[in-house]
């Protein structure tokens, strides 16, 4: 084994757990991602070592950046095959938790009974790579729905770019704060397209 590669999963993963007895937390050290869920890198060894799809039920490609999450990771190692189908939701309100022995198995929309269960309304600005808060994002759209100022100059001032501004006023994010829909603002665009393209044919009468 070359001496630059690291260890496999199993052995890696408790450098950033704290570990403890089964009915409590086991807190996570290590990365998160935008939405503020631990997640684990994926190496060559992990590749070599564990069929990925069935150990831990995920389709990701083999890159030098695949993440998983580390609830899916520790299930996985502890708890025996993810099916590719389940999800593993955290049951407990602790979100830096990783005991697998905290979650079950279940389907996206239970993620969201779980989350309203226990209390953990999810919000945007909780993620560890927040920059905006609601406060910040509401002010946003409704300074550009004005019409006075660009999304250049809105992202200059609050300190982001122009291209997180205009997916704030289109819905692609903080939908749940501002209400925008997205596949509402798509659609219109594609029927407008349309139009300019083929332009509606009126019939006259004689």
């Amino acid at each position: 084994m070359p001496r630059f590669l690291r260890p496999p999963l199993n052995v890696r993963i408790w450098e950033f757990v704290e570990r403890a007895d089964r009915c409590v937390h086991w807190l996570w050290h290590g990365n998160f991602d935008i939405h503020g869920q631990p997640v684990v890198v994926l190496n060559k060894a992990d590749w070599e070592t564990f069929n990925i799809k069935k150990r831990f039920g995920t389709k990701a490609r083999k890159t030098p950046s695949t993440k998983l999450t580390a609830v899916r990771a520790m299930w996985g190692l502890l708890r025996g095959n993810v099916p590719l189908d389940k999800l593993v939701i955290r049951t407990c309100a602790e979100g830096a938790c990783v005991n697998p022995y905290h979650c079950r198995l279940g389907l996206n929309k239970q993620v969201y009974e779980e989350v309203f269960k226990n209390g953990r309304k999810p919000s945007a600005s909780a993620s560890v790579k927040a920059v905006l808060n609601e406060e910040q994002v509401l002010q946003i759209v409704e300074r550009y729905a004005e019409g006075d100022i660009s999304q250049q100059l809105l992202g200059e001032e609050y300190g982001v770019s122009q291209l997180c501004v205009s997916q704030i006023v289109t819905g692609e994010t903080w939908a749940s704060v501002t209400g925008i829909q997205r596949d509402s603002v798509r659609s219109r665009w594609r029927r407008d397209k349309s139009r300019e393209i083929n332009p509606p044919k009126y019939r006259f009468r004689d």
